[in-house]
């Protein structure tokens, strides 16, 4: 397993489109799809743990 995160460098150069990513990756509605592909996101790992 490996973990990854997730952010927007200060010196990004496109800053808006890095955000539309994080809003994407950690959006409830889009766990199904990221589940599709194999990735587990952190709020479903946490939760099927417990």
């Amino acid at each position: 397993m490996t973990i990854f995160s997730i952010g927007v460098a200060k010196g990004s150069k496109e800053p808006a489109a890095a955000q539309e990513l994080v809003k994407f990756l950690t959006a409830k509605e889009n766990f199904p799809r990221l589940i599709a592909q194999g990735l587990i996101p952190a709020a479903v790992a946490h939760d099927t743990a417990k």
